[in-house]
């Protein structure tokens, strides 16, 4: 016998099933959206701050189609885990430092490489805004179902900072937040690599589990390392590190087209303002490190380059060993200068 409940019962599981119908198809779905963005860093870190004014501009052009919601300081994911949340559409936006994403797809690694082995800015963008970004881009949309809404955001150079007074890697227990590559660099050098989620480091720091970290002066400064027992830095820049914005497929889907292009639009100016704020911000941040304590120790362009020297002869090795692409690193080796 059909009553009103039944009918009424069956009406909601109809739509519900139209809805996922929907959903499935890749059609926008009606309604507010709700734009779930994480990182594993505070509040006060560029890259929270970065997503928090892309996420008011969102919320601020399209008010009637998405309700953002920022989660920082790891409360729901390390970065290592970013990736593969925004797959599963736990996540609906991240942006994982770069060298996460080779867990997934090995060639996101690249950049951590003996050839790329201390190279600046210019070079790390000339790459990544070029063919190899675009061929990346591609790999983890296909590996992932994600989306890469526009350019990397920069973070800046990693530097090996110390609890000892003066810098001598050889030896040290040396944290680092993910990546093969930098875990080979590191061995080759004498060295002890050990990966912990960055929530971690601070006590890591001072109980002595690890005697080092490598990090940009920024994630120092905004976690506040000298209180953690951090005394010097070796400013070998060893590695520009980006973050890789990632927007889940089911979200891009349910997205209409014009949220779809407002998003793109407002994250590409965001990355033009944020990419010289990153600059500013490390030359900023290293200050306020030396004035905590920090003495900042530079090698010499000759130091630099014998490190390199030392390193280039195994890039081969290191390249078989992480599981990337030959022809993809012949590519990306080929456009350095």
């Amino acid at each position: 016998m059909l009553t009103r409940r039944t009918l009424l019962a069956g009406a909601v599981a109809l739509g519900a099933s139209s809805a996922a119908r929907a959903a499935a198809r890749g059609a926008p779905r009606a309604g507010v959206l709700r734009l779930r963005v994480a990182t594993d860093v505070n509040v006060h870190h560029i890259l929270t701050q970065t997503f928090r004014s892309y996420l008011d501009r969102v919320q601020a052009a399209f008010p009637q189609e998405v309700r953002v919601e920022l989660f920082h300081s790891g409360q729901l994911y390390a970065d290592r885990d970013m990736a593969r949340a925004v797959m599963r559409g736990d996540l609906d936006m991240a942006a994982p430092a770069i060298m996460s994403l080779a867990r997934i797809v090995p060639e996101f690694g690249i950049t951590s490489l003996p050839p790329f082995y201390a190279r600046g800015a210019e070079a790390i963008h000339r790459a990544m805004d070029g063919a190899v970004g675009a061929a990346l881009n591609r790999k983890i949309a296909q590996s992932l179902g994600a989306i890469v809404p526009g350019p990397y955001l920069d973070l800046g150079p990693i530097d090996l900072f110390m609890r000892q007074a003066k810098p001598g890697a050889t030896g040290l227990k040396v944290r680092v937040p993910s990546g093969a590559g930098i875990v080979l660099r590191l061995r080759a050098l004498g060295s002890y690599p050990v990966t912990m989620p960055f929530a971690d480091v601070p006590i890591a720091l001072a109980q002595g589990a690890v005697d080092a970290i490598e990090s940009t002066a920024e994630t120092v400064l905004t976690a506040q390392l000298w209180d953690a027992g951090l005394h010097s830095c070796l400013r070998e820049e060893a590695m520009f590190v980006q973050y890789v914005p990632l927007v889940s497929g089911a979200f891009w889907r349910q997205a209409s087209p014009a949220l779809r292009q407002g998003m793109t639009r407002i994250w590409s100016e965001i990355v033009a303002h944020e990419r010289i704020d990153a600059h500013a911000r490390q030359a900023e941040a290293r200050a306020i490190c030396q004035a905590h304590g920090i003495t900042m120790y530079r090698p010499t362009p000759a130091a630099v380059a014998r490190t390199r020297a030392r390193l280039l002869p195994l890039t081969d090795s290191f390249v078989a060993s992480m599981g990337i692409d030959p022809a993809f690193a012949a590519t990306a080796f080929g456009g350095l200068a």
